[in-house]
This record gives structure tokens, C-alpha cells and sequence, in this order.
């Protein structure tokens, strides 16, 4: 096996934990807003489970008595663009080595 097909499968198999990883939902633990007049060193917080980049935008908190500090799994759309961009490198990568290849065998030839 020569280096271009070891990157060529190396990439591939990138993509492929990618593009699962995608699918795979996930959980947020968010903070909540602090009671009146109380100074908490360390807030409370509540997890939330995360329906995968790729998928349902599904979010499942539990109910709490306080209002949640931002948005709970409001990092999916950076998950999403960060997986899209993983796999466009991988899919540019097994482009440029598979072009390098026949542009240097045809030179050859």
C-alpha cells in the first residue's frame, strides 16, 4: 500500500466517525438564574438531552422552578457547521490526493 491510498482511507474513515458522531445525540448542562438576593459561587444547573446535529432538533429539559440561563443546547447549529466542515475537508482531501495521483500518472505515461 502506497501513502495515497493509507490518506485516502484514513480520510474516509474521518468522514465516516464524522458523520456518525453527527448522528449521535447529546446533553447541555445549563445554569440557572441565581433567587433574588442570593449570591451562589457555584449556580445550579439542569442537563438537558440534545437531539443529534444532524436530526431532530429535539430538546428535553426537566422542569425547574427557575428560569434557565441562555438557551439549552444552543451549541447545535456550531455542531452542525463544524461537522459539515469536517467532512468537506475530508471529501477535499480524497479529492486532491486522488487528482495528484492521475495527474502524475498520466505524466508519466
Amino acid at each position: 500500500m502506497n501513502w495515497r491510498r493509507i490518506t485516502v482511507v484514513v480520510l474516509v474513515a474521518f468522514g465516516l466517525a464524522v458523520a456518525v458522531w453527527a448522528t449521535r445525540p447529546w446533553s447541555d448542562t445549563t445554569p440557572l438564574v441565581a433567587p433574588p438576593g442570593v449570591k451562589q459561587p457555584q449556580p445550579d444547573t439542569v442537563k438537558s438531552k440534545c437531539g443529534a446535529p444532524w436530526g431532530g432538533a429535539s430538546v428535553k429539559t426537566p422542569p425547574t422552578i427557575r428560569p434557565v440561563v441562555g438557551t439549552p443546547c444552543g451549541g447545535r447549529s456550531e455542531r452542525r457547521r463544524l461537522a459539515l466542515f469536517d467532512d468537506a475537508l475530508a471529501a477535499v482531501g480524497i479529492v486532491g490526493v486522488t487528482v495528484a495521483r492521475r495527474s502524475r500518472d498520466t505524466a508519466t505515461a
